[in-house]
């Protein structure tokens, strides 16, 4: 899904963006899957893997993702893009 949003509404959001599949990357995501990740970004963005078991393999990511981690954000999206009330 691709969709377009206001910059000016985007940027009271704090975000972390990852590059690439980096070792700072890994770390978080490996964090994540192991449910110890404690953070206080409204999303996080960067590469993501087909295969989770590939993390530490150096594979090459398999496109680009954003997640949405705080409730805040999710209603300004839904709200205004999804026409959810």
């Amino acid at each position: 899904m691709k969709f377009t949003v206001d910059a000016r509404g985007f940027a009271q959001f704090k975000g972390l963006v990852f590059k690439s599949a980096s070792g700072k990357w890994e770390r978080y995501v490996t964090l994540g899957r192991q449910k110890k990740l404690i953070d206080n970004y409204d999303y996080v963005a960067g590469p993501f893997l087909a295969n989770p078991n590939d993390i530490g393999k150096g594979k090459a990511s398999k496109g680009n993702q954003i997640a949405i981690r705080s409730p805040k954000m999710a209603a300004w999206l839904f709200k205004g893009f999804a026409r959810f009330e």
